[in-house]
């Protein structure tokens, strides 16, 4: 899973013509990062073999394979320091996400988004813990990030929505249009749709059940205000 590329558009600001390279910046980071991914997709296979099938840690394997136990060390200790500082930054951004979705636009009930002395939104915070430690009892690291992904495509299928429904906007400043236009778009939609096939039912279920809570929250709040 690799979702860093959409974080680019952040950088939009401090480009020169981001109407001209923010387009070249995305597509060359997925183009790089894909080609990475297949390379370590033939490198898998190629030192697994039949292995790869039942491993559940492949990189750590390959390592482990060629390097001994030494490697496959080295490998899990920075997947345990990069899971860690994904963990920090979340727990800074969600509260905040919350908070500012509860105050400025009302998707979630205000009480969120109140502060203490020290401005931090402790509604928010306790929120999010309870939301985490409730994923944490799960007991599956695999079944959280099958979660992780699914939440994604979620995202992406919304932006995907929303360029078709605001494309010929005037309300809206000009941007730019990736080769293909509409039929590039319905053709991502197909493949994302396939992609979301593939998600184990126990993953959908939980998937769904966020969705319907998160659908009665927003009608509650919008009601209420």
């Amino acid at each position: 899973m690799f979702t860093g590329f959409s974080l680019i558009p952040i950088a939009a600001k401090e480009m020169k013509n981001p109407g001209k390279m923010l387009p070249r910046a995305i597509l060359t980071v997925m183009l790089a990062t894909t080609a990475i991914f297949v390379l370590m997709q033939l490198v898998a296979m190629s030192v697994l073999g039949p292995g790869l099938a039942g491993s559940s840690l492949p990189v750590a394997d390959i390592f482990n394979t060629i390097l001994g136990r030494i490697g496959r060390t080295v490998i899990i200790t920075g997947m345990m320091l990069s899971i860690i500082g994904v963990a920090i930054a979340t727990s800074f951004n969600s509260p905040i996400e919350l908070a500012s979705m509860a105050r400025e636009r009302g998707f979630l009930p205000r009480e969120l988004s109140r502060t203490n002395r020290y401005g931090a939104p402790v509604g928010a915070v306790l929120l999010t813990m309870l939301i985490a430690g409730g994923l944490i009892l799960s007991g599956s690291y695999l079944f959280l990030i099958k979660l992780i992904v699914l939440s994604d495509f979620v995202q992406y299928l919304g932006t995907i929505f929303a360029s078709l429904k605001l494309r010929n906007d005037k309300t809206l400043p000009t941007g730019f249009e990736l080769p293909g236009g509409r039929w590039l778009t319905y053709l991502t939609c197909l493949v994302v749709a396939y992609l979301f096939t593939t998600f184990a039912f126990t993953t959908v279920l939980v998937g769904v059940g966020f969705a319907i809570l998160g659908t009665a929250i927003y009608s509650f709040e919008q009601r209420r205000h």
